[in-house]
């Protein structure tokens, strides 16, 4: 199977989102941190980005280590990506 077509790789996104679901539920917040940033097959970038939205309130940073170099991006909501909901 190529990379391209998985949209969820090893269940990592089901993984992230029962326990975002189980923190959400407890009133925890949640630091989310990372290799890889936006940079995924489509399919697994906007399933991300649409957990992020889900998880806005839960999900507080987002760090990840693949660039080598400090770079700040604002992530916008599925709906309207022009309206923030967190900054990876």
């Amino acid at each position: 199977m190529l990379w391209k077509e998985l949209s969820d790789p090893n269940e990592q996104l089901q993984w992230l989102r029962d326990n975002l679901v189980e923190l959400e539920l407890k009133g925890w917040k949640a630091v989310l941190l990372g290799h890889i940033p936006d940079e995924c097959s489509h399919e697994y970038t906007e399933r991300f980005r649409a957990l992020l939205d889900r998880f806005q309130k839960t999900v507080r940073f987002s760090m990840f280590g693949h660039v080598h170099s400090d770079i700040y991006k604002q992530v916008g909501s599925i709906a309207d990506r022009t309206d923030p909901i967190g900054v990876l």
